[in-house]
């Protein structure tokens, strides 16, 4: 092992402590002023954050609700727009040149599309009624911040 090159490792780690410990020093000012801003938060202020986050949760879960809704709005869709075929859901094979489906076939394959459509209905109306239901509670968050902000802007102004 020559010395060149264990000096220049020696020094390498000397530089790499100092880095952190320049950046620890960078960002203890940082650090300290955040937690003196979180202990010096007011509670209207920290009920205000926590509302917000709250209100943020009730946004996502509002999209991905809708999300849900316009998936099964569309497999609703397609199976309305199928509803004027003949033989839905049978090769086209069998309808030109090979035998006609059985009357019983086609009742249950009938049956079976009246079922997910119903399925589909119900789902959807479920789903638009979780929707509602977040709209009002992000409704009353809304509110809740709105006096809050008040409260918190009449504190200032004193």
């Amino acid at each position: 092992m020559c010395t060149h090159c264990s000096a220049s490792g020696y020094f390498a780690r000397i530089a790499l402590r100092c880095g952190i410990a320049l950046l620890f020093c960078c960002m203890l000012p940082y650090a300290t002023a955040l937690h003196a801003e979180t202990l010096t938060e007011s509670p209207v202020a920290a009920q205000m954050r926590l509302l917000e986050t709250d209100l943020q949760r009730l946004h996502q879960k509002q999209q991905n609700i809708f999300q849900q809704f316009q998936m099964i709005q569309e497999l609703r869709r397609y199976e309305l727009m199928r509803e004027g075929e003949i033989t839905p859901s049978m090769p086209p094979a069998m309808v030109m040149g090979g035998p006609l489906p059985s009357y019983e076939e086609m009742a249950g394959k009938r049956e079976e599309r009246h079922k997910r459509l119903e399925r589909y209905t119900a789902d959807l109306d479920q789903l638009y009624a979780q929707y509602q239901e977040l709209e009002n509670e992000k409704k009353y968050l809304m509110q809740q911040i709105d006096a809050l902000s008040r409260s918190l802007m009449e504190q200032l102004t004193k």
